[in-house]
């Protein structure tokens, strides 16, 4: 066998099982679910619900506002409670992803190890041999042979390396992405949806008043209760 090819059949190994898990039908479903989140709670962005624009029609606008924030967030909300539901229900899966994909990182990690002690090893035999005279010609010549087959899997043993250390990278950051969003559920089904539910609840019934400080009030809270689902559902950077 080739020096250190075990290593990099090991390698295959760990990109294919890297590759299933980024791949699985439940992470796919999982971002779908969150995709669809963000999209509804853009839809009811309290600052563009609640906006009344300019001109002539301000103050007609002003009075269709209420009814028309009534309409669109009575339609979409059941809409976001099923996918929080949905992905509620999909968490655990998501999480166990997480902890297998950190398993192959920390599998990457090891094998990387591995890589640098043949390197050295390689390295060592290359000047070793490299160093060895001898009167018999032929096998001299087999020795400086021998030397350069090491040094070309040296060189290919680096690259791998170099893979690996990308790899690692890639795995730790998809890791930290798939546990984020196996965990966007916690709470949020049952305590910050029904937080937020009534916080538009107590904007809509504001906005119906002639009452600037209650408006503003209501809306502030609301936008607070907002931001902090979205940041709870939006990949990290």
């Amino acid at each position: 066998m080739r020096f250190g090819a075990r290593l990099q059949t090991e390698h295959g190994k760990l990109a294919e099982r890297e590759l299933v898990l980024a791949d699985s039908e439940a992470l796919a479903k999982g971002r779908r679910l969150g995709a669809e989140l963000l999209q509804r709670l853009g839809d009811l962005d309290p600052d563009r619900v609640f906006a009344v624009r300019g001109g002539v029609l301000k103050a007609i606008k002003a009075l269709a506002a209420p009814r028309d924030a009534d309409d669109l967030f009575f339609r979409l909300y059941p809409e976001v409670q099923a996918s929080a539901k949905e992905l509620d229900a999909l968490a655990p899966d998501i999480v166990a992803i997480a902890k297998r994909l950190r398993a192959v990182g920390k599998a990457y990690a090891a094998l990387d190890r591995d890589l640098c002690a043949h390197i050295l090893a390689g390295r060592f035999l290359v000047d070793y041999v490299g160093g060895v005279q001898l009167p018999d010609r032929e096998r001299q010549a087999h020795y400086a042979s021998q030397a350069e087959a090491i040094e070309m899997r040296v060189a290919s043993l680096s690259a791998t390396k170099a893979t690996i250390d990308m790899s690692m990278r890639t795995v730790a950051g998809i890791a930290r992405h798939v546990n984020a969003l196996g965990h966007a559920a916690d709470g949020l089904l049952h305590e910050e949806l029904p937080a937020w539910h009534a916080a538009y609840s107590a904007a809509l019934t504001a906005a119906r008043t002639a009452q600037p400080p209650a408006q503003t009030s209501a809306r502030s809270l609301l936008r607070d209760i907002h931001t902090r689902i979205l940041a709870k559902l939006r990949p990290e950077g």
